[in-house]
């Protein structure tokens, strides 16, 4: 066979074994609805790095004999066995994808070039190192390829030489000598088990000489490998982390894990950063069965995986993220003085801190889902309304007059605090804000002329207070004392004593 038809052959082997070896992840794109995502792992990985091998290899030249030629009609360099020695570092897989590592070759390799009218034959002690990397290191059957550097010692030795000494072609003679190379390989890598892998192989190696197989010209000597050997990993099962989730395969067994797949659940968290740092399940790619995936809730949203309500309002992680549009991790998202919840079950919008759009926030609006009514009344509780009159308010009518209010004798301590009057004059006055009122004190006639007078001052002043201290202005309220000046009833009776005896309210501002 020519050497051109087997490397076509070799390449489409490895073309078919790459192909197949590809997970079904990969093959069947329309299936997958949801890609896998890239979480780094947050746990350093124990994989079995060191590895050693043995492969037979089948190697022959691909130079000189094979450029055509009268000299060259009936040349061969026919595939020869050989051997290697090899040993490789992995370093840990960085993805699902692909991981990378370093290997180093000690071979033996016995070449022919050979004519009807000489033969050359070269020993050859191979020496490379090469950098490699290797497909889906999680599955059974792994494509890889690699580059090097490689020293190559030899030594030619001529079995036969006929040639006509008129053939104008110069051949080397029985010599010892070396040249550097630079293999370039590709193979497949099949898992047996935890420990040993087979590997089939194809390594085109471009040298740096044109002597190797006794004909000297300007096209270099490159060799061409066939190989099949196995692969031992320095095994140990209490701290060998084959998928590189950071918990031994050893553990993985015992919880009836995959020790090939660092995802069971296929969430996007490696079973060792479910496991030890956010404690959610491994085998559950929705731990709090809140809808939302375990992966979302860390990298995308950073709620708890472990609740289905983080921030404990009331409402799901769920639907607040897919429902309302609101924040998992606030009670109150539009920062309004209202939660989200009570919003929600008011039909006022969570994400709006006016829902209604009247200026009044929902925290401070008694009517978030209708807007107020501006006409200078009550225009701060968020409600509509109609501003009302006065003249038709019965209350204001009915505190014009006070009589009856009970004091100390001869003192302006008031008695009775929450009396019914003080509580109709305060609501009137809360109903009107634009009411301003004078409040007057007045006395029977009994006693000392300016001490009544004082003492009626000091009683319209104390009403005034009470009013005050429940909140009604002090600018709206004027307080007199009038003493024994403005009787309603003669003064020579109990009964109009009596009834001189009283607080007074007049209205000075009001519609």
């Amino acid at each position: 066979m020519k050497s051109s038809t087997l490397v076509r052959a070799g390449f489409g082997v490895l073309i078919l074994l790459s192909i197949v070896s590809t997970p079904a992840s990969s093959q069947d794109t329309e299936s997958k609805t949801k890609p896998k995502k890239a979480v780094q792992n947050l746990i350093p990985a124990r994989p079995e790095n060191f590895r050693v091998g043995l492969r037979g290899a089948m190697a022959h030249f691909s130079g000189d004999v094979q450029t055509g030629g009268e000299v060259f009609d009936g040349a061969e360099n026919p595939f020869t066995p050989g051997g290697d020695l090899f040993f490789g570092y992995r370093l840990p897989p960085f993805s699902d994808v692909a991981h990378f590592g370093f290997k180093g070759l000690i071979g033996y390799r016995r070449l022919i070039a050979r004519h009807p009218q000489y033969e050359f034959v070269n020993i050859m002690f191979p020496m490379s190192v090469s950098i490699y990397t290797e497909l889906f290191p999680l599955a059974f059957l792994r494509p890889y390829g690699s580059v090097g550097v490689s020293f190559l010692p030899y030594s030619l030795s001529v079995r036969r030489n006929e040639v006509p000494s008129n053939v104008r072609v110069e051949f080397a003679g029985n010599e010892s000598s070396s040249t550097i190379g630079f293999p370039l390989r590709v193979g497949i890598v099949y898992s047996i088990n935890r420990a040993i892998d087979i590997e089939v192989t194809f390594e085109k190696e471009l040298t740096l000489s044109d002597r190797m197989d006794g004909i000297v010209s300007s096209r270099n000597d490159n060799l061409e490998t066939f190989g099949v050997g196995f692969l031992y990993y320095f095994y140990d099962a209490e701290t060998a982390d084959t998928d590189g989730d950071g918990i031994t395969d050893k553990d993985e067994e015992e919880l009836g894990f995959d020790i090939r797949n660092n995802d069971q659940d296929d969430d996007g968290l490696t079973d060792g950063d479910e496991i030890f740092f956010y404690k959610t399940d491994p085998k559950n790619p929705d731990s709090d069965g809140d809808g939302l995936s375990d992966y979302d809730e860390v990298a995308e949203y950073n709620t708890d995986p472990m609740d289905t309500d983080s921030e404990g309002d009331g409402l799901s992680d769920f639907d607040e993220i897919k429902v309302y549009n609101t924040n998992p991790l606030s009670w109150d998202t539009d920062r309004d003085g209202m939660t989200d919840l009570f919003e929600i079950r008011e039909g006022a919008d969570p994400n709006n801190p006016d829902s209604d759009g009247d200026g009044v926030r929902d925290g401070d609006d008694q009517c978030p889902k209708v807007p107020e009514t501006y006409n200078n009344y009550q225009d701060k509780d968020g409600c509509p309304d109609e501003k009302p009159s006065i003249v038709d308010n019965p209350d204001i009518d009915k505190i014009v007059v006070m009589q009856n209010l009970e004091f100390e004798l001869g003192s302006a301590e008031y008695l009775t605090v929450d009396s019914e009057s003080i509580i109709r004059a305060y609501e009137a006055l809360k109903a009107a804000p634009e009411l301003k009122i004078e409040i007057s004190g007045h006395t029977d006639s009994t006693g000392d002329y300016q001490s009544n007078l004082d003492l009626s001052l000091e009683r319209a002043r104390t009403i005034r207070d009470l009013l005050i201290r429940k909140g009604i202005s002090a600018d709206r309220i004027v307080a007199k004392g009038y003493g024994p000046d403005r009787p309603i009833a003669p003064n020579d009776t109990e009964e109009g004593r009596a009834r001189n005896r009283r607080i007074q309210f007049k209205i000075l501002i009001g519609n």
